[in-house]
């Protein structure tokens, strides 16, 4: 198995792409063709990231009622509108990256010191605004508008109850877990930046295990979303479907490609990075997914807080 331990701190801030130059050293033509396929595919990620964000905040963020736009919080999409930004910011910025592979491994070099660094502090943001996107879906809609409505109308009648304080603090609660997990996510990658050149691989896989820690938690909110039982109110059985896709689609991409490359489908016809690329153009279909997802749940929503205004 391939030792983390056999590269310098330096390289080791450019990993990523460190695997993926070293994939074929007999072929440099492979090597930029799967550079150059890398970059098409983020850049492609960025554009429809780019679309998804305008198209959020321009038709699905707020509703025009008597010529007044107003955005109920069932039907704010701040966190959709935050994650796409962070995806689209990341996938440019790796982009740009594999365009010009041909200075990865160079020390001196800008690029291999701050690419680590910064596109896995975008990684975590990333993660943490979906965390927080889906634990939205499943606090204001997943029990319907109506049941939402009301549960805010009885917050703002009974906020001296302890039940009340007790309930938000419970809210604040989950929010603040996947916060929790976001610094020990950065915390990690800080310490493992630090040029600790004998324990650098036991410091790489403590990194990545915050980050899949935060990974779970998405899961485990998707799954709540997905089995919450709705009667009349509530996501449709597609729109969960789709959430379910969705999620799912984004799990790939957190697998690195260090562990694409030693320690799954080796001596298959699929060598790891293929697998790493396949895993990152499956991200464009996730956020299509997500913004099917989106726009079913806006028009669930709109029609709903129309009829009852």
């Amino acid at each position: 198995m391939y030792k983390l331990c056999n590269l310098s701190t330096k390289n080791i801030s450019s990993l990523t792409f460190y695997l993926l130059n070293t994939t074929s050293t007999d072929n440099s033509a492979k090597e930029n063709t799967l550079c150059n396929i890398n970059a098409g595919i983020n850049f492609a990620l960025f554009g429809i990231c780019t679309i998804s964000l305008i198209l959020t905040c321009w038709k699905f963020n707020s509703i025009t009622v008597l010529n007044i736009r107003v955005r109920p919080t069932a039907i704010s999409n701040i966190l959709w509108i935050f994650y796409f930004s962070i995806l689209g910011i990341r996938s440019m910025i790796l982009g740009i990256a594999y365009i010009d592979n041909g200075h990865i491994l160079e020390e001196n070099t800008v690029i291999p010191k701050i690419l680590f660094p910064t596109e896995n502090v975008f990684k975590i943001l990333e993660v943490l605004f979906l965390s927080w996107a889906l634990e939205y879906q499943r606090k204001h809609r997943s029990r319907g508008f109506i049941q939402d409505e009301l549960e805010q109308f009885n917050d703002r009648t009974d906020e001296s109850s302890k039940s009340f304080r007790l309930s938000k603090k419970v809210l604040k609660t989950t929010y603040n877990i996947f916060t929790a997990q976001a610094v020990l996510c950065l915390a990690s990658l800080a310490v493992f930046l630090l040029d600790k050149k004998d324990k650098i691989e036991y410091l790489y896989w403590t990194f990545h295990g915050c980050v899949w820690s935060l990974c779970i938690s998405c899961i485990v909110l998707m799954f709540v979303i997905v089995l919450h039982r709705t009667i009349d109110e509530g996501p449709s059985i597609l729109t969960k479907v789709f959430l379910f896709f969705g999620v799912v689609l984004t799990l790939p991409a957190d697998i690195p490609l260090f562990i694409w490359k030693q320690c799954m489908f080796q001596g298959l016809l699929l060598p790891g990075p293929v697998c790493y690329i396949t895993a990152q153009a499956l991200l464009i279909i996730a956020v299509v997914v997500f913004m099917a997802v989106l726009m079913r749940e806006f028009h669930r929503l709109k029609e709903v807080w129309k009829y009852f205004h």
